[in-house]
């Protein structure tokens, strides 16, 4: 239980610490031509229908989906089944920031190293605290980025975001 506590307050501090951001060229280590963004607009998208409902099963994830409110929209989708509770996804569209600013502002407030990857051909930024929370910030414009936060380590939430990136505008 404590675990999806923790997911729950992870999505307002990715939120929180994009305030006044406005970069919209990825540039320095986490940058990578080879994996650039689509031009596509993901402004007004929904985070919750990212992880359609057909897929959350297949993700570990239960059907149901929680949208959250704030200054970046939110969604989270809880384990499947009491027994694998340690499993909770948040996933959040982060639209007006660039990739490179949003990672930047996540590096400010983590006490974990940044992973240079790549989620689904995109350019991604990883933060693994430990075997149980992930965040993974994925490039999917010049202006938007998706952040996806896991309470079950970084595997499960690499497949959440791959999930969503292949749902999204301009997949």
């Amino acid at each position: 239980m404590r675990k999806r506590i923790v997911s729950l307050s992870l999505l307002p501090v990715v939120a929180l610490a994009l305030g006044g951001c406005g970069s919209s060229t990825p540039s320095g280590p986490g940058a990578s031509p080879a994996a650039a963004a689509s031009s596509a607009d993901w402004s007004g998208v929904d985070p919750c229908s990212l992880v359609p409902e057909g897929s959350r099963a297949g993700l570990g994830l239960g059907a149901r989906a929680t949208p959250i409110g704030g200054p970046a929209p939110s969604c989270r989708f809880p384990a499947a089944t009491r027994s694998a509770a340690g499993l909770s996804v948040g996933t959040q569209v982060i639209v007006g920031a660039g990739f490179a600013q949003v990672v930047t502002n996540m590096e400010q407030g983590q006490t974990v190293p940044r992973v240079d990857t790549e989620i689904a051909g995109r350019t991604a930024a990883q933060f693994e605290g430990g075997d149980v929370i992930c965040t993974l910030v994925v490039d999917v414009s010049g202006s938007a980025a998706v952040a996806v936060i896991g309470t079950d380590g970084c595997d499960a939430a690499r497949r959440v975001a791959e999930t969503v990136v292949a749902n999204g505008p301009g997949a």
